[in-house]
């Protein structure tokens, strides 16, 4: 871990040793923390920022398996009624 108790080993050393995995707790968390505070310091100045990977809202929500999400979805809501089918029934 950077900048922990453990002394900092390159990932092609610890593997020359013999190692297999590696565990990283903190790597992805520690980055997103550092571009969440840079985005948020350029909204400051009143720039709407675009983050280092300009993902799309579809192609955002498709890393964490919207598709699936959306065809689940789809599958328990057949023969459920909608909101729409429920103010028509109550306005007949």
């Amino acid at each position: 871990m950077r900048r922990g108790k453990t002394p900092p080993i390159e990932l092609n050393a610890a593997e020359a040793m013999g190692y297999k995995l590696a565990i990283l707790p903190t790597l992805l968390f520690r980055g997103v923390i550092g571009c969440c505070e840079e985005l948020l310091s350029e909204l400051k100045t009143g720039v709407f920022p675009a983050p280092p990977k300009d993902l799309s809202p579809h192609e955002a929500f498709a890393r964490f398996g919207a598709d699936e999400w959306d065809s689940l979805r789809e599958r328990f809501r057949e023969g459920r009624k909608t909101v729409a089918d429920l103010k028509v029934a109550k306005a007949g």
